[in-house]
């Protein structure tokens, strides 16, 4: 029984300090990374305006794509700081309030089909599947120019959950993939990897990102 209670506690603990490890790196590598780039923006306008007005009015417009784009990603940290509302609205009461929060700042289409109550994973492992969706969204919204994006979740060979998450982007070459470095997939594969699942990326040109992921089912009924 100690046993037990020991794990119950260690489980949300490591997640926090995942979560916290995650915002930090986050921080230093998106938000500092883009106010730096922020600074020799505006240090170019300076330069542009009384010699080249129109290659100023250019920067400009790309320091405000720049000063939104830094807007959206703190907004984003902040709402992964939120306390998830999993226990009060359920699992898809809360994919639905974060939609609809991401709606407030981005005209991409998330939608989902979920064929399952998910009761066959525990309260920890429906956190980090939630997470998992929102590093899928958020690559979306930063990586891929796509417009409408699809979430599925269903049973797989009886024990298994199969994720998929497919948008209508524009992709990449798939020997660009891991080229491109992108921190949000290593924090994908990191997350799903805390539930011993799996997962696979696929990818090419005008084709869209699809990433399939296969998590065991720890528990059947509520009883682990």
């Amino acid at each position: 029984m100690e046993k037990n209670n020991q794990e119950t506690y260690d489980l949300p603990l490591t997640l926090l300090e995942n979560e916290r490890s995650r915002i930090a790196r986050e921080l230093h590598d998106i938000t500092i990374q883009n106010l730096v780039h922020t600074i020799h923006q505006t240090e170019l306008i300076s330069h542009y305006m009384e010699n080249d007005p129109v290659r100023a009015k250019l920067e400009l417009s790309l320091l405000s794509k720049n000063l939104k784009d830094t807007i959206n990603d703190t907004r984003n940290l902040i709402y992964d700081l939120k306390p998830m509302a999993i226990d009060d609205l359920g699992f898809l009461g809360a994919l639905d309030e974060y939609f609809a929060y991401i709606k407030t700042f981005s005209k991409i289409k998330f939608s989902y089909e979920i064929d399952d109550d998910l009761d066959c994973l525990t309260d920890y492992e429906l956190l980090i599947l939630f997470r998992i969706l929102q590093e899928a969204c958020t690559n979306a919204m930063r990586h891929s120019n796509a417009t409408d994006v699809m979430i599925r979740i269903s049973k797989y060979k009886e024990c298994f959950y199969k994720i998929q998450i497919d948008d209508n982007g524009t992709g990449c070459k798939k020997e660009d993939l891991r080229k491109l470095n992108h921190y949000g997939l290593e924090m994908l594969e990191e997350r799903i990897k805390m539930i011993s699942g799996k997962y696979k990326i696929e990818t090419d040109i005008d084709k869209g990102f699809h990433i399939t992921a296969i998590v065991p089912m720890t528990c059947q009924g509520g009883e682990t």
